[in-house]
């Protein structure tokens, strides 16, 4: 049992509606606006939006969770995926 257990302090919280799962990838934290039906990605360090894009959800999609892979984001979206690909400042939907 260690004497100094790690502690918990709180950073930040976003004024972004961002309130679905989150994952962490690409320099970002990203989640869905369920409310909204926007993915948008934040900040690390601040919690600030860098990036926002709407998507489309329908009513079975409890906890969309957006997939990150080498050059790309992914969400599903409605009855498809949403592919964004991963640019230095922005990100593009196809």
């Amino acid at each position: 049992r260690s004497t100094n257990p790690p502690r918990l302090r709180h950073g930040w919280t976003t004024s972004a509606a961002a309130n679905g799962p989150i994952t962490i990838g690409a320099g970002l934290v990203w989640s869905v606006d369920t409310s909204g039906q926007t993915l948008d990605g934040l900040d690390p360090a601040t919690g600030h939006l860098v990036v926002h894009h709407a998507v489309t959800l329908d009513s079975s999609q409890h906890f969309p969770t957006a997939t990150i892979a080498p050059g790309w984001v992914l969400i599903e979206s409605a009855d498809h995926v949403a592919a964004f690909t991963l640019t230095s400042t922005t990100t593009k939907r196809h």
